[in-house]
């Protein structure tokens, strides 16, 4: 009787001790992957003005953003962010306008830019997470140097302060807390109040903003 008694007693310890385990490697998994988490991130862009007039040719410049990553399930989240980003473009060249030889503008345009994205994701492939989603733009300073070197009075005085667009890309997860992120951002509306011919020579002529960017983040 006192045999049966000490090895039901033993079977119901290990039983508990196994089931706190469980629990414990659970709420493991659970704090691991459904978690918040803040985002730092830094990295380049290139920037894809689309006018059809001042054919803007890109250059790279850099970027600083933060975000806070929220999981919805295990391979779903959003990530709100704030990012600031500095786009710089050159004037190239113009090809027969007007039946006129080619002209070469010259001029360098300069954008500060402040962007609100909710990236949607979704981990499809171990540490690998493709996103989409939409995004706010604010432009919150133009400039415009010449030929000769001088910024133009006020480039901005036509420019709209806000824009929207998609944005969609690929994050790699190399760590726990560090990852790298490539983007595209496509612009939907246009930047200028009066596009066209003449601001592509006196202006600005952003056309719709669009942009590639390749970061590099730190959860915490």
């Amino acid at each position: 009787m006192k045999k049966n008694i000490f090895f039901i007693f033993f079977v119901t310890i290990s039983n508990l001790s196994f089931c706190q385990n469980q629990e414990s490697e659970i709420d493991e998994h659970v704090e691991r992957n459904y978690s918040n988490s803040f985002i730092l991130k830094a990295g380049a862009n290139f920037s894809l003005y689309t006018s059809e007039i001042a054919k803007w040719e890109g250059n790279v410049s850099y970027q600083l953003g933060i975000g806070y990553e929220i999981p919805l399930t295990e391979k779903f989240y959003i990530q709100p962010e704030l990012n600031f980003y500095r786009l710089t473009a050159d004037a190239g060249k113009k090809e027969n306008w007007q039946n006129q030889p080619q002209i070469t503008i010259g001029d360098e345009l300069k954008l500060s830019v402040i962007a609100i994205p909710l990236m949607f994701k979704y981990k499809f492939y171990e540490n690998f997470e493709i996103e989409l989603g939409p995004q706010l733009d604010y432009i919150s300073n133009v400039s415009r140097s010449r030929n000769d070197g001088v910024d133009k009075e006020k480039p901005e005085r036509r420019v709209k302060d806000f824009g929207y667009g998609i944005t969609g890309g690929l994050s790699y997860n190399i760590t726990k807390k560090i990852g790298a992120n490539i983007r595209y951002h496509y612009g939907l509306s246009e930047m200028d109040e009066r596009p066209g011919i003449y601001l592509a020579y006196t202006d600005s002529d952003i056309g719709k903003l669009s942009f590639a960017s390749l970061s590099l983040f730190y959860k915490f």
